[in-house]
């Protein structure tokens, strides 16, 4: 099929990235060959160009993308070019450990992840198994379909605590995970949603999650976040927290304003491997914590149908969409805050 565009990361450390020219990947047993259409900037890529993530050299990035078939192998059924789809990260997952065979696929030490591992969706196309596709609803838009990767990982964290009827949750963080959090834990049924974000670091952010219509919106640089939530719980705290920014001011937040025996959803991934962490107020709060990394094929279904029938969505102007090429642009305009969510759209 000739030579494709690529983003790749081809030196350590912040940036080391560029396009590149590499052969289209051919399909080998069970496999297919997607031609790209969205693929989005996750908060893990940006911290690979931030250099605070390594991956190894020569690996094209990305693994949220939605994309159709260009090309099956001979022995795949049930999938033929044309069909638009995308894909769980589970790539090179033995399919017969202990975590493979008792439905923890993603923990398989096997497994190579497409954009962390192996080639990923920066790149006009990308080489997958065909086990780990997931058919795009004709109601769910690229851009949307896009999303369904960190939806999943979302959706499989939450539901291991379970999101009940008379929930108050708190969102502490108001980055795009962030604010998918605050939609799946409404989409699930929770009775008041609030979302924590910081103003003076990026406007932009809050003012997308104030379109969302939460219960609340609070601005950790105006607001007493625990004050507030405590205030509009009767003095409990919430029900549940997710903490999706990744810092220890977020962490020491969600860890005060969750009510005792509540469940904290971790999320947010970190820049440096270790944070400070109140361990003993945790300990003697009987806090439950779930941890999420990466999804199951139940969360992507759930998450494919979730945006099917628009129990979640998004405002305008909250995906800001570039072509590979300006691929310094998008990753700068994550880095200043002044984009929310940044996909790549491909020619």
């Amino acid at each position: 099929m000739g030579q494709m565009k690529a983003l790749a990361k081809v030196a350590p450390g912040a940036g080391g990235m560029q396009i590149i020219r590499r052969e289209v990947p051919e399909c080998g047993a069970g496999e297919v060959v997607v031609r790209v259409n969205a693929a989005s900037i996750c908060g893990s890529d940006l911290h690979m160009y931030l250099g605070e993530i390594e991956c190894p050299t020569g690996i094209v990035m990305g693994h949220e993308l939605a994309g159709c078939i260009a090309v099956t192998a001979n022995d795949v059924d049930g999938w033929r070019p044309g069909d638009r789809v995308t894909s769980e990260l589970h790539v090179g997952a033995c399919g017969q450990c202990e975590y493979c065979t008792n439905g923890m696929v993603m923990m398989c030490p096997a497994k190579t992840p497409p954009g962390w591992s192996s080639d990923g969706a920066f790149a006009e196309y990308i080489k997958l198994p065909a086990s780990l596709l997931h058919r795009i609803p004709d109601a769910v838009t690229d851009q949307m379909a896009a999303l369904t990767e960190p939806i999943a990982g979302i959706l499989g964290v939450v539901n291991v605590l379970g999101v009940r009827p008379a929930d108050f949750v708190l969102v502490v963080g108001d980055g795009p995970i962030g604010l998918a959090a605050a939609n799946v834990v409404r989409a699930l049924g929770a009775a008041k949603v609030a979302l924590a974000g910081r103003g003076q670091r990026s406007s932009v952010r809050l003012a997308v999650a104030r379109q969302m219509r939460l219960d609340m919106v609070l601005d950790h640089d105006r607001d007493n976040v625990v004050d507030a939530v405590r205030e509009a719980t009767g003095g409990l705290g919430a029900d549940m927290v997710i903490e999706a920014a990744g810092n220890e001011g977020a962490l020491q937040t969600a860890t005060h304003a969750i009510r005792p025996a509540g469940r904290l959803c971790a999320i947010g991934l970190t820049g440096p491997p270790a944070i400070p962490v109140e361990w003993n107020e945790m300990m003697k709060r009987r806090i439950q914590v779930a941890f999420a990394w990466s999804a199951d094929s139940a969360s992507f279904a759930h998450a494919l149908s979730l945006l099917a029938s628009r129990s979640i969505s998004f405002p305008d102007g909250m995906i800001r969409t570039y072509p590979l090429e300006e691929w310094h642009d998008a990753f700068e305009a994550l880095k200043g805050l002044q984009a929310v969510k940044a996909q790549f759209v491909m020619d």
